[in-house]
């Protein structure tokens, strides 16, 4: 690990040499920075480059930081409320030899053989979030290929798991990872979140072009985003 000072900014990053002519920089959605140089590149051409683009680089990181989920820590105690496609449940709990999760009343209702046990309650609730997340992100994906058919979409592979430093992502090898978390919000804001992967499979960055199309696609993005911030931070 490396760093440099811009102005009070203390900026960490990876150098990684190669054989090419020029050096790039990418931030990640981890806000980690990789530094790729030429092998013969000396270490002020590369410290001039960096300075050059340090305001760049802190841009993308407040960027990246914006889809970090934020939620309350949570004690998985009966009267608990806790979120769902944007609704908010409190947290009924029941023993039952059998873990399971159901709406009853108005409740989430979370049988466990032993409601007292947080890490039980936790464990159960976890699992049913996930088998949601996998039932409802596959409807959601299929009706935002559908508005941005007119791009004719590579395919792509999807996963679904926790992630802590972000709500989705688009790798290089086309595979979109969608925080199961997300299922939490409402179908809206889960569309926005799976258009803006979808648009990655076209621009693998967040230039002028990539907003573009994302604007094309889905103009109400800024609100659905800012509506995720707030019910979700």
């Amino acid at each position: 690990m490396m760093a440099f000072f811009w102005g009070e900014h203390r900026i960490d990053y990876h150098l990684e040499r190669a054989s090419r002519k020029t050096l790039a920089i990418t931030v990640k959605p981890d806000a980690s920075v990789i530094v790729r140089a030429p092998e013969n590149a000396d270490a002020e051409a590369i410290g001039r480059v960096l300075r050059k683009r340090a305001s760049w680089i802190l841009r993308q990181q407040r960027y990246f930081d914006q889809f970090t989920p934020r939620t309350t820590p949570r004690e998985y105690i009966g009267g608990e409320t806790h979120l769902y496609l944007g609704r908010r449940y409190r947290l009924r709990l029941r023993t039952c030899d059998t873990p399971s999760v159901g709406f009853v009343g108005g409740y989430l209702c979370v049988h466990t053989p032993d409601p007292a046990d947080a890490g039980q309650v936790k464990a159960t609730l976890d699992a049913w979030y996930a088998q949601r997340a996998t039932e409802v992100f596959a409807e959601r994906l299929t009706y935002c290929r559908r508005i941005a058919a007119f791009r004719d979409l590579p395919a792509a592979e999807t996963s679904i798991r926790f992630m802590s430093k972000r709500w989705g992502s688009c790798s290089s090898a086309k595979l979109l990872t969608i925080n199961t978390d997300l299922v939490r919000a409402p179908r809206l804001c889960i569309d926005y979140v799976l258009v803006h992967e979808l648009c990655h499979l076209i621009h693998q960055n967040h230039s002028q072009e990539f907003y573009q199309l994302l604007s094309v696609v889905m103009p109400d993005w800024e609100a659905r985003k800012l509506r995720l911030e707030r019910l979700l931070s």
